[in-house]
């Protein structure tokens, strides 16, 4: 009987994590708020920030997932801050997979202050040419009496210049980072 309860639970497990690519919905998929049902389009042309932060606010209330499908998605900055329990989750960290491009100098383009419990998953972080100077990638500082911890970075690739860091990470302890390169 154990082992039928343990395939159950590994087949919901399974259909959690699968999300089509063609698909721009994401039905099924309770708490998924997928980017382009918000209006990103993910051409590598139009500016996608409204859009993807339309699904980032939806998220902060509802808790979930953001789900960038495959796609370049060019944006300024992203308020991510003082959110917990939320990931941000693309489909993959190459060429084929995910990619937020940003466009706009001095900004953090990941802002994550005072967030905790937050997961970045499987796409490609980087700028849109020497022109654009982004102040840092990621950024993860903590602010007074908030939890700012617990953070957790898998198969991201972050390249480009940034003025002050790739991530910076003011006082936040108790996070990882796995299979993820910073150029």
């Amino acid at each position: 009987f154990g082992w039928i309860v343990s395939l159950m639970l590994l087949g919901q497990l399974l259909a959690i994590r699968y999300v089509s690519a063609d698909e721009p919905k994401t039905p099924g998929l309770e708490g998924w708020q997928n980017v382009k049902n918000f209006g990103a389009l993910g051409d590598g042309k139009a500016d996608d920030t409204d859009a993807i932060q339309r699904a980032i606010d939806l998220t902060k209330a509802k808790g979930g997932t953001i789900y960038l499908p495959p796609g370049t998605y060019r944006i300024r900055s992203l308020n991510l801050t003082n959110c917990g329990g939320i990931a941000m989750r693309g489909a993959g960290a190459d060429y084929r997979g995910s990619m937020l491009q940003a466009i706009e100098s001095g900004v953090d383009v990941l802002d994550l202050t005072g967030s905790y419990h937050f997961i970045l998953e499987n796409f490609w972080l980087g700028n849109a040419g020497e022109h654009v100077l982004p102040r840092t990638a990621i950024l993860m500082a903590q602010v007074p009496g908030g939890p700012s911890n617990a953070f957790h970075f898998q198969n991201l690739f972050v390249s480009g210049n940034y003025s002050l860091a790739t991530v910076y990470n003011y006082g936040c302890p108790s996070s990882d980072m796995l299979n993820c390169d910073f150029f």
